[in-house]
């Protein structure tokens, strides 16, 4: 961690502190209650003759801004299967929810997909029930991701491994009982044997709509593209495409500010070295959209005292302030394939708001790159 307005130069940051154990860790996510605790899950690898490199998930937590931490609670426990891809939600009332696709047999090596699970915690994460498992007869659910929108009902979306198909089921009990699987509207996956790595986020706004972004099909060919849905309580709005070209997107992630404005990122990977990540121009894209949710006042950043520096003795090298990185607008005369801007934004604000909007006041969807 490190204060906000230092937060920059990396001299600011803390020792990081290590959470997982001593085997390999690599999928995990982390989030912060309204109370302060900090919450954060992630898949390790797990020593089980049944499944050889296969991982479960873990959980931790932490009262005091991460100094100490709770112990590492098991929330897979599933020899045989690879357990991936968890997802951390902070509901309403103290509940948790923890999201995961289990495989049979080591994922990496082509395990067959078994289902998603989730884990659940009524008490701010100090006890969990035994895991629920998500299967269904259309196919077998992969990819999921959840949330709760803010009438306290619970959002399951997730893919088939079979197919194009996304799902989505709700709950109204805190994911004891679902809904029938129903599909995601307009929306299709990418190939599943194409790079079944990718995954999906959710994200939601002031007034408790959630929104939902991914790579999905373009069109009937193979293109792809970055696409946002909206789920308002009872319907979904959407999808409206953020961004397309001739590059694979990959791994979209999204967070709101202010109740109100949507921040997505993802990567993209250039179709000539798909399996060759060594050779692979990897590129990092931000998108930001302003939504007619009522705007969440920002909590004001303190402003620091500065105090007098002493003087710096002769012959001493003082290491000059980082400058953050701050992403450029995008040149709306893309080489050809490059992600633009897209006009589905002006729709996507009109939807939301009902018809009539100023244009003064909408940043819609406006991409930026870091090479």
């Amino acid at each position: 961690m490190a204060p906000i307005a230092q937060a920059a130069s990396a001299q600011a940051w803390t020792s990081p502190r290590r959470l997982s154990g001593f085997n390999v860790a690599y999928y995990n996510e982390l989030g912060v209650d309204s109370e302060g605790r900090i919450h954060v899950v992630w898949s390790e690898i797990v020593t089980a003759p049944s499944c050889e490199g296969c991982a479960d998930i873990f959980y931790r937590f932490s009262d005091d801004d991460g100094e100490t931490w709770s112990s590492p609670v098991n929330l897979a426990r599933s020899p045989g299967h690879d357990s991936l891809k968890p997802h951390l939600w902070i509901g309403k009332g103290g509940w948790l929810y923890v999201t995961w696709q289990e495989s049979e047999g080591l994922f990496v090596g082509g395990g067959k997909p078994a289902g998603v699970r989730l884990a659940r915690s009524p008490d701010r994460g100090r006890t969990w029930k035994e895991p629920v498992w998500i299967t269904a007869t259309v196919g077998t659910p992969q990819q999921a991701v959840i949330g709760e929108d803010g009438q306290g009902t619970l959002l399951l979306v997730w893919r088939v491994a079979e197919g194009a198909g996304v799902y989505f089921q709700r709950s109204r009990d805190h994911g004891e009982t679902w809904t029938s699987p129903a599909l995601l509207p307009g929306f299709q996956a990418r190939p599943w044997t194409q790079i079944p790595y990718d995954d999906y986020d959710i994200a939601a706004d002031s007034v408790g709509r959630l929104h939902f972004v991914g790579v999905g099909a373009v069109g009937a060919g193979d293109q792809l593209g970055v696409w946002h849905l909206m789920w308002d309580g009872t319907t979904w709005q959407g999808p409206f495409l953020v961004s397309t070209g001739r590059n694979f997107p990959e791994w979209t992630r999204l967070a709101v500010s202010e109740g109100r404005r949507l921040h997505l990122v993802w990567f993209e990977r250039d179709p000539e070295n798909m399996y060759n990540s060594d050779a692979a121009r990897y590129t990092v894209w931000y998108s930001t959209a302003l939504t007619n949710a009522p705007p969440v006042r920002r909590t004001p950043v303190p402003t620091p005292t500065l105090t007098p520096s002493p003087p710096t003795p002769s012959g001493v090298h003082v290491l000059p302030t980082s400058t953050p990185f701050v992403p450029r607008t995008m040149d709306p005369n893309l080489p050809v394939g490059q992600p633009r801007p897209d006009s589905e934004a002006l729709r996507l604000i009109v939807l939301m708001g009902g018809g009539v909007i100023v244009l003064s006041t909408i940043g819609g969807w406006a991409l930026r790159q870091r090479s």
